[in-house]
């Protein structure tokens, strides 16, 4: 469980040098710790369960849209959403 003093630990989709963990540095440059996971479901998980502070999820693709998997688990794990961040990826 993370207490007051824990180290910030946030989270993002995919690996190291990953679109995701780009935003993820370039939204939150206040964390210490940034950690990749395989799938978003586990990242909902690890926020519920308490072993991450925070998440940056993509939920809108300017080519697909909406992300449908993200938009399901939005509903089902109800996280608070702390901010909104855009980036445009090249």
């Amino acid at each position: 469980m993370i207490t007051s003093t824990s180290t910030k630990k946030l989270a993002y989709l995919g690996q190291e040098g990953s679109f995701s963990q780009q935003a993820a540095k370039e939204s939150c440059p206040f964390s210490e710790i940034f950690l990749g996971f395989p799938s978003f479901k586990e990242i909902f998980e690890a926020l519920k369960e308490g072993n991450i502070h925070r998440a940056v999820i993509p939920i809108e693709n300017t080519i697909i849209g909406p992300l449908e998997e993200v938009q399901n688990l939005l509903e089902e794990f109800q996280p608070v959403i702390f901010c909104e961040f855009w980036k445009k990826i090249e």
